[in-house]
C-alpha cells in the first residue's frame, strides 16, 4: 500500500506493558471522534517538531494522566483508514509514574498478553498487535543438535522460545523446544521488503542476520519486531534502539 496523493499522518502508539502481572493495556475511543467506542492502543498525532518519544508521552499523559519513564520503539506500520492515511510508530511502554485516570472519556482496561476479548471491537490491525505481545524476548536460534550442557546453559539464560529459519533445521529446532519446555516457531529472515509492511503475510516476527544487524536497527522503520542476534545481558540496550528481543546461536 503507498499513499498516493494522501498525506501522510505521523501517529505515535503506545503499547503499555505490565511484564510483573503479564499484561496489557487499551482504551476506548471516546465519543465524537472516528470508530468511537471501538478498543485502541492510547496515542495520537506527533505534532510538527516532536519526536516520537517526545509525543508519546505527551499523549499519555493528555490520555491517561501518567508520565512514560521507559518506553522503546518496536515496529512501525502504514494503514489507509477512510478518513486519513497514517504511519504508526508502536513504541513499547515498559514503566511509567502515576495513576491511570482516563481525562478524555474513554474507558481503558487491561487485559492478558496475547489475548483480547472477542466482543469488543478493536481497531483494525490491533489483533496482529496483541499476538505480537505474546512474542518472548530472549529465544534460541537452533540450527544443529545442542548437547546437554548447551541445553542448560540456554535454560539459564531465560529463554523462553525457540525459532528456525529453514526447514532443514525444523526437526532439530522442535526437540530442543520439547527439551527446554517451551513454544517453537518458524521465523523469517529479515527483508528490506518487509519494512513498513501494512499486511500480514510477513509474519508476527523476523530474525536480523548477524552481519546486517546495524543497518536494520539504523533504519528506524520496519514493520515487523526484529530478533537481533545477542546474549541476554545486551537486552536492554538492543531494545532501546529497536529490537524486540535477542536470539541467542545454537
Amino acid at each position: 500500500m503507498t499513499a498516493a496523493s494522501r498525506p501522510v499522518t505521523e501517529v505515535v502508539v503506545g503499547v503499555v506493558i505490565d511484564a510483573v502481572r503479564g499484561r496489557y493495556l487499551m482504551s476506548s475511543r471516546p465519543a465524537g471522534k472516528p470508530y468511537a467506542g471501538y478498543w485502541e492502543f492510547p496515542g495520537g498525532k506527533i505534532e510538527a517538531g516532536e519526536g516520537a518519544l517526545e509525543a508519546l508521552t505527551r499523549e499519555l499523559s493528555e490520555e491517561l494522566s501518567v508520565t512514560v519513564t521507559r518506553a522503546v520503539p518496536w515496529f512501525t506500520l502504514e494503514h489507509d483508514y477512510p478518513h486519513a492515511y497514517v504511519r504508526l510508530h508502536y513504541w513499547r511502554v515498559t514503566a511509567f509514574d502515576g495513576a491511570l485516570k482516563p481525562l478524555e472519556g474513554q474507558q481503558y482496561e487491561w487485559f492478558a498478553l496475547g489475548r483480547w476479548e472477542e466482543d469488543r471491537p478493536m481497531l483494525p490491525m490491533n489483533a496482529m498487535v496483541v499476538r505480537r505481545l505474546a512474542l518472548p524476548e530472549v529465544v534460541a536460534c537452533v540450527t544443529r543438535s545442542v548437547s546437554e550442557e548447551n541445553l542448560k546453559a540456554l535454560s539459564r539464560a531465560g529463554v523462553r522460545g525457540v525459532v528456525w529459519a529453514q526447514e532443514a533445521h525444523r526437526a532439530v529446532a522442535e526437540t530442543v523446544a520439547q527439551r527446554l519446555g517451551v513454544p517453537c516457531r518458524e521465523i523469517a529472515l529479515a527483508r528490506l521488503s518487509d519494512f513498513c509492511r501494512d499486511d500480514e503475510a510477513a509474519g508476527d516476527a523476523a530474525l536480523v542476520p548477524a552481519s546486517e544487524t546495524e543497518r536494520f536497527l539504523q533504519a528506524a522503520t520496519h514493520g515487523l519486531p526484529l530478533y537481533v542476534f545477542g546474549r541476554p545481558e545486551e537486552l536492554d540496550r538492543l531494545q532501546q534502539r529497536g529490537a524486540h528481543g535477542v536470539a541467542i546461536a545454537a
